[in-house]
């Protein structure tokens, strides 16, 4: 892989698990070192618009190119939405 844009979240947990927004301003001021990446997609690879591919085959392609690391994560997918008519 030579580039990628992979959108994503930066996110700090709190004691509870969730992403806490205030302990995340505070580890970027203090740059603290408890930030963890989520990946969601993956919209570009290697100069490839992707966005025209199914959400599915963009996020398979991005489990096999995240490097397995405790500081970045891959979201869990949500069941598709309903067309509401």
């Amino acid at each position: 892989m030579d580039s990628a844009i992979i959108d994503g979240e930066i996110i700090v947990l709190n004691d509870a698990g969730p992403s806490d927004f205030a302990a995340l301003r505070k580890a970027i001021t203090r740059r603290q070192h408890d930030l963890y990446f989520v990946a969601f997609d993956l919209l570009h690879l290697n100069g490839h618009d992707l966005r025209d591919m199914a959400l599915q085959e963009r996020r398979d392609i991005l489990a096999g190119i995240i490097p397995p690391d405790i500081r970045t994560q891959f979201s869990q997918a949500l069941p598709p939405m309903r067309s509401i008519t």
